[in-house]
């Protein structure tokens, strides 16, 4: 069975810290459960989505499935995790942990979905 982890940041200078939501669902697209999650010390909206993506696959691992299709709202990141080569951006800590974090796994996806 394969689950589909979608998260979504919410920066927002009213909103301290900014927030990520994780809803993971079945392939059926039956909801398996959700977590919030606050991102402290984030002010730079990738950084907030890279971790949001991060927060993401901790939760799948967390759930014990072995197949994930991460599904995202930023290109950047997005791109950035279909990448085979070593980012040294600053996002590069973030998205080199997650590159780590797929060995947990015996599939990991990464899909854009635009924001509606």
């Amino acid at each position: 069975m394969k689950l589909t982890v979608s998260s979504n940041t919410t920066i927002h200078h009213l909103w301290r810290p900014p927030k990520t939501a994780v809803l993971a669902r079945n392939s059926d697209g039956h909801c398996l459960g959700a977590y919030t999650y606050p991102l402290d010390d984030v002010i730079d909206a990738f950084i907030a989505e890279a971790r949001a993506c991060e927060r993401a696959m901790v939760f799948a691992t967390e759930i014990g499935f072995k197949s994930v299709l991460l599904e995202g709202d930023s290109l950047t990141i997005i791109k950035k995790l279909n990448s085979d080569g070593e980012d040294r951006s600053v996002l590069g800590p973030i998205i080199n942990r997650i590159h780590v974090m797929e060995r947990q796994f015996e599939n990991v996806s990464y899909l854009f979905v635009p924001s509606s």
